[in-house]
Order: structure tokens, then sequence, then C-alpha cells
């Protein structure tokens, strides 16, 4: 990659803690990886990713975990809540876990 290829990763995080799913070029700069690899591994299951007509998109809370960054809501403290609502966030943190994008039974 020449200095004028170098993508801006300002714009790259911005775009990926403001939006719920980015680009497969977004996500193979961010990840450091051709985007051919990501469409690969998003037919072979092993990357999350939502099909929107001839369009593919990737959730980006699966980018943040991978890259081991957290999202805004993720550092900020607890406000309460019930037990329900916690539970609602637990099964969605283990969604976003699983690498095939699959709800636990």
């Amino acid at each position: 990659m020449n200095p004028d290829e170098i993508p801006d990763y300002a714009r790259l995080l911005q775009r990926l803690h403001s939006n719920p799913t980015i680009s497969v070029v977004d996500a193979a700069q961010l990840l450091g990886i051709g985007k051919s690899t990501i469409y690969a591994a998003a037919k072979a299951g092993e990357v999350p990713a939502v099909r929107v007509g001839h369009r593919v998109r990737i959730p980006s809370r699966w980018v943040l975990g991978v890259l081991q960054l957290r999202t805004h809501a993720e550092d900020a403290p607890p406000q309460g809540g019930s037990p329900k609502d916690e539970q609602r966030l637990d099964q969605a943190q283990a969604t976003d876990a699983d690498p095939g994008g699959q709800a636990p039974p």
C-alpha cells in the first residue's frame, strides 16, 4: 500500500462507532485484510454479515469485538434497570460474541 492509499482511521472509527453496520471495504481496512477475504469469510459463516440486495454489511459491534474496542454505551456506567433488562443485554452480548451471529437457543 503506498502512502496515498493509507486509510483515514479516524474517519473509519467514527463510522464504526456511529453506524450499526459498516461496509465490507471499511471492515477490511480496519481489520487489515482484503475485502475478498471478508466476503469469503461471510459466505463461509465465519464473519456475521447482513445482506441487503447485492450489498453486504458487517455488524459494527462484531468488528469492535474483534478489535477489542468498546462502544460508548459500554463505557457508560450502568443506570439501574430491571433484571429483565440485564437478561436482554446478556443475550444480546452472547449473540454478538458468536461469530456466526446466531442467537443462543
